[in-house]
């Protein structure tokens, strides 16, 4: 049998935005979650790497929101591991009330050995016997966001905290969200996040530390500007039971975040740290 993790879930107050409803870098929490229970379970968790020098790194993640889940909505969460190859793996994840599906979400993973920092392949790390499905759920690629930030504009800035940093020393994935977020209004993020559906691509780069001083660069990309495996492919994969009928808008946003603490290269541009895309 296949490796699978699920649970009920109740959505709580600490998981709502302003709208009463599951806020989106509060699943980005909630999957992670699930996958670090899930891990421990697997015997390859925290406690189980941590001696080894080992971490796992979430490389990149997709959330599609097809319904935000209210304020006390009893629901199901869930995740199960892909079939690794080499040093990658993924993680399928979603949040489900009966056979309505409310967000789907799909992770890379690799596993980093911090005292050679080199990755370690995922078969010396899994259980011998281990089983999992050979497929994602979600068989759209991850999007490619170009690095290239020179024609964006500054959206704002964000010195990284020490209640920013995770278990592996630098600032987590989900609280680059909570702090993209702080950076629009209300009325801009209602706007925005009553599409569906909804989703939020983040593609991680490199790690930024405590003290950094992040600058957060927009741009805006129409239809036919933007990557043919990005917005499309997700939307057509849409559960039609979805509950938020609000229309939907066909731009694009596109983030890089970039670490000013970074030496720019030999072009003087600096590489961004972290990527996210928006449709």
């Amino acid at each position: 049998m296949y490796e699978h993790y699920e649970r009920p879930l109740v959505i709580d107050v600490s998981h709502c935005d302003w709208t009463g409803k599951l806020s989106v870098p509060a699943a980005f929490d909630l999957f992670m979650d699930m996958a670090a229970r899930h891990a421990d379970a697997m015997g390859v968790g925290f406690k189980d790497l941590t001696p080894k020098h080992q971490f796992w790194l979430t490389v990149k993640t997709r959330i599609t929101f097809y319904r935000r889940p209210k304020l006390l909505e009893e629901c199901t969460i869930s995740t199960e591991p892909i079939r690794p190859v080499a040093v990658r793996g993924l993680r399928d994840y979603a949040i489900t009330k009966g056979d309505e599906v409310l967000v789907r979400g799909k992770t890379e993973w690799v596993v980093i050995d911090f005292s050679t920092n080199r990755l370690v392949p995922q078969k010396q790390v899994l259980k011998e016997g281990t089983e999992m499905k050979p497929e994602s759920d979600d068989p759209v690629p991850f999007a490619k966001i170009s690095p290239d930030f020179s024609d964006a504009q500054l959206l704002g800035t964000h010195t990284v905290q020490s209640t920013d940093i995770d278990v592996g020393h630098h600032m987590n994935n989900a609280k680059y969200l909570y702090a993209l977020a702080s950076m629009a209004g209300t009325q801009e993020r209602e706007a925005l996040e009553a599409k569906s559906p909804y989703v939020v691509e983040i593609v991680f780069r490199k790690p930024c530390l405590e003290g950094n001083e992040l600058a957060f660069y927009e741009r805006t990309l129409e239809p036919e500007a933007a990557p043919a495996a990005g917005a499309d492919a997700a939307i057509a994969a849409a559960d039609s039971k979805a509950e938020d009928k609000a229309e939907r808008s066909d731009s694009i946003r596109e983030i890089g975040i970039f670490n000013l603490s970074d030496e720019p290269g030999e072009d003087g541009k600096r590489a961004p740290s972290l990527l996210i895309k928006i449709y």
